[in-house]
């Protein structure tokens, strides 16, 4: 395994874009991945809020 920064300039290195994988947004070829992995947790968080009626009156009101 080769270290992928070894040749890079420090200054050339960003380790917050590594950190919050923003180099792996702008990937085109992890798009379809991310976009499938987004969707699909989209409709499993809808669909559980209508099985298990998640509403904001009932959980934001205070006791």
């Amino acid at each position: 395994m080769t270290n992928p920064s070894a040749g890079v300039p420090a200054q050339r290195r960003h380790p917050l874009r590594r950190l919050f994988l923003l180099d792996v947004l702008r990937d085109r070829e992890s798009r379809p991945a991310l976009t499938w992995a987004a969707v699909t947790l989209l409709f499993g968080m809808v669909v559980y809020s209508l099985l298990e009626g998640w509403s904001c009156s009932t959980r934001c009101t205070s006791p």
